[in-house]
């Protein structure tokens, strides 16, 4: 059994004695004709009859026509019922032993009952008559095959942590690990030692001490860390192992117990993982060379606690919705380690992944970078909005196509390190991060993405390699429009639910034009913990010339993260998070087989919805996001300008703050609705300003990659025409209500030539502020803007 310390698998032999029934029937009913008949029994079996059946008559009329619990019920009640269901008469009578057999204290009541009944069995004479059999193994006292074969084992060793292991959540893999450890199965340098086989000299996660199990779990330097960090991310640093902590699982259960009961059971699946997961890595430098790493292992937990989420982990999402510091955390971290080599380089194929952080991180920069020129300089008279994704996406596009010194420069701008490093990012957050979650199980954000390709056929044909590329990284669609203003904007309009109506006009399209590229973003999330509109309210918002605006405040106290920084706060608002409505292949393993049907058709459904939705491979999709709005608000009321210096400045500051110093507290918030529409007309002046100058340039742009290479010589000088950028139009509309927050982006780039045609805390947003909405797993921004007059 389980509770002993196997692994539930039946000894088939004692199955077979359990089984026997014979001895019963002869007991109990012996009138049946082949009760009667001498059965050969094993002696093992019929010395558990001898023990576990007996024959009592407590329950008969044998006191002058009444039974015990009638002449005595208050004594009756203080015997162990186990005690009165196998004590038989002749055992209670002899030297008196029915008098030994009561427990508790004794009332005026009980010693009443004791006298009386005293004088009734001084009375009694029993004669012959037929006893009642019962099984001592039961209550009820009747014999079943799981009372039998369970009492071939009364008298083991109890394994204790048994309820720990088997009745958590976790696959089975990961439960027979625990299950070795605690039985010291697991082939470390101690048990390789005793038989004589190669093994490490030290620790390979800390080098410092000798191998043991207990010594990798919990014991470890390295281990200690991975927990702490963890469990303080958690907001449970007062179980964090230390030293005086002898093993993992006298660790476990007391802290285990320690915590809330509404967390219990996703602690004790968060532990299993986190032991398995420091197994596993513990293999990977021993048999693979691998380097002990912090920030790996932290993105190795974080991803496969993804899995687990996904396959319904009891408890785990509701744990890690407590703190969200380990996933922006494991966001920023490196997926490869290093391995041991001269060089120090990691080696293998698959370079764009390794590259895909440094592209996230850059990412973050230049959308800071971005946001701050525009708020402080190009867009700094009124309410500003803009998408960063959707503007980086249209860039990284035309960098697909780019050659030279052009795509040299495009690249130093997006901070790529490389064409398909640039190419892997966009890929992860067209398919994980602007992937629709308001479908299926989750609920989350409704998210919108696509993008679109419009080229004059009569002057060129896309090349074959950019229309795959702008397909399968960029969601982008390659059309032939015979109008293209109107096609354009009417593709717009759909894809961000008719909240942009259009972003390009006739003017905008002249002979010269042969190609535009566009692309759309639409978001639309409800609050994880929405505001009451009974609540809502008018007040004053100070604008930054003096005047006074009166919008509708939204009001509310709440729990939730906010960073108190010396000359301004940041309030995280989060909204409901999504989950995708399919997983991957073995986290459908874990499911019921019914679960199992019904994902996968709806797996095919969403197969075949539109492309503006962007419905990604499985392969190609985690199955969680996590969407805030962070709201930067400055202490003084006209200190808007200083605040975004500091933040932009330095752009790891913005992960810093989200990372490190928001801390959970009870906000008083009083914020204004507002709906910002806001139309950059030309993104070419100040893209300028930070150093993209190339792709503009009629002269000096190098996109050849983009058309198809001519064949004959043309004496025709238009159709010399070298590929340039001629303009970058942006729109943004963001709405927030009490509900949540609405909101949608348009990018679009027209080229021309195509050649030869190739306590509480208070936080009143009165005043200016900022806003970013993030998707905090992967930390990728995906509109940011500034509020000067809630009312326009």
């Amino acid at each position: 059994p389980l509770e002993l310390g196997g692994l539930g698998v039946h000894n088939l032999e004692v199955l077979g004695w359990s089984k026997i029934r014979w001895l019963w029937a002869q007991k109990t009913d012996p009138d049946r004709p082949w009760a009667a008949f001498n059965i050969s029994i094993p002696p093992k079996a019929k010395a558990l009859f001898d023990v576990a059946m007996v024959s009592v008559v407590g329950n008969d009329r044998w006191l002058q026509g009444k039974t015990v619990g009638e002449v005595a019920p208050s004594l009756l009640k203080a015997v162990l019922k186990r005690t009165a269901n196998c004590r038989t008469v002749a055992q209670a009578l002899h030297n008196r032993a029915w008098a030994s057999d009561f427990v508790g204290a004794f009332t005026v009541q009980f010693l009443v009952e004791f006298l009386q009944l005293w004088d009734v069995v001084e009375e009694v004479t029993l004669g012959e008559g037929p006893d009642q059999h019962l099984w001592k193994f039961t209550q009820s006292g009747c014999y079943t095959s799981k009372s039998a074969y369970s009492a071939f084992f009364e008298g083991s060793i109890k394994f204790r942590p048994w309820r720990l292991i088997w009745k958590s959540w976790a696959p089975h893999q990961c439960k027979f690990f625990l299950w070795l450890a605690k039985n010291n199965r697991c082939w470390t340098a101690d048990r390789l030692a005793k038989r004589g086989l190669p093994y490490p000299d030290a620790c390979p996660l800390c080098d410092q001490a000798d191998e043991t199990l207990q010594h990798i779990l919990i014991g470890c330097v390295f281990s200690r860390q991975i927990w702490a960090l963890i469990l303080q991310s958690l907001q449970l640093a007062d179980i964090t192992p230390t030293m005086a902590d002898s093993g993992f699982f006298s660790w476990w259960a007391p802290s285990v117990k320690s915590v809330p009961k509404n967390i219990r059971k996703g602690l004790s699946t968060l532990c299993i993982l986190v032991a398995w997961e420091i197994w596993k890595f513990r293999n990977l430098c021993v048999l693979e060379g691998l380097q002990p790493n912090v920030q790996l292992l932290l993105h190795r937990i974080g991803s496969e606690g993804i899995f687990w989420c996904a396959a319904r982990a009891s408890g785990l999402l509701e744990l890690l919705n407590r703190s969200l510091t380990l996933a922006t955390r494991v966001s920023r971290t490196s997926c490869h380690g290093r391995r041991r080599g001269s060089s120090g380089r990691p080696d293998g194929p698959r370079t764009a992944h390794r590259q895909a952080p440094r592209a996230a991180a850059s990412y973050g920069r230049w959308a800071a970078a971005t946001a701050g020129d525009a708020s402080t300089r190009g867009c700094g008279n009124g309410n500003f909005a803009f998408s960063p994704v959707s503007v980086h996406a249209a860039l990284a596009l035309a960098a697909a196509a780019a050659r030279g010194a052009t795509l040299a420069q495009l690249l130093a701008f997006l901070g790529a390190p490389s064409a398909e490093g640039l190419a892997g990012f966009s890929r992860r957050v067209a398919g994980r991060v602007l992937a629709d979650r308001s479908r299926g199980t989750g609920a989350g954000p409704r998210v919108l993405f696509g993008g679109g390709v419009w080229v004059d056929e009569s002057r060129g044909r896309l090349a074959d390699a950019f229309r795959d590329v702008a397909a399968d990284v960029y969601k982008s669609e390659a059309r032939t429009p015979e109008a293209a203003v109107e096609m354009i904007n009417e593709w717009v309009k759909k894809a961000t639910d008719n909240l942009i109506g259009s972003i390009i006009s006739v003017d905008d399209i002249n002979g010269d034009v042969d190609l535009v590229l566009a692309n759309a973003v639409y978001f639309k999330g409800a609050w994880h913990d929405p505001f009451r509109t009974s609540t809502t309210r008018r007040g004053a918002f100070h604008r930054l010339d003096g005047a006074v605006a009166e919008p509708e405040f939204m009001t509310g106290s709440k729990w939730l993260d906010i960073a108190c920084m010396d000359e301004f706060k940041v309030l995280k608002l989060p909204y409901k998070p999504g989950v995708a409505p399919y997983a991957h292949a073995w986290a459908y393993l874990r499911m019921s087989h019914l679960k199992l049907k019904r994902k996968r058709k709806r797996r095919r459904g969403l197969g075949a919805a539109s492309k503006s939705k962007a419905a990604p491979s499985p392969e190609a999709v985690d199955e969680v996001t996590r969407y805030s709005m962070f709201v930067f608000l400055p202490d003084a009321r006209d200190g808007l300008s200083a605040m975004v210096d500091v933040v932009t400045a330095l752009p790891a500051f913005l992960y810093g703050v989200l990372g490190t110093e928001m801390k959970t507290r009870l906000v008083d918030i009083t914020l204004p609705k507002f709906e910002i529409s806001f139309r950059w007309g030309d993104l070419k002046r100040d893209l300028g300003r930070l150093g993209l100058s190339l792709p503009f340039s009629r002269e000096a742009a190098d996109l050849r990659g983009m058309m198809r290479e001519v064949e004959e010589e043309e004496d025709d000088d238009s159709a010399r025409r070298p590929t340039f950028l001629s303009k970058v139009a942006h729109m943004a509309v963001v709405k927030v209500d009490e509900a949540g927050t609405e909101a949608a982006a348009v990018t679009a780039a027209q080229l021309y030539g195509a050649a030869p045609p190739t306590d509480a805390v208070e936080f009143v947003a009165d005043h200016p502020f900022t806003f970013f909405i993030m998707e905090e797993l992967s930390g990728v921004i995906v509109f940011a803007g500034h509020v000067l007059d809630p009312t326009k």
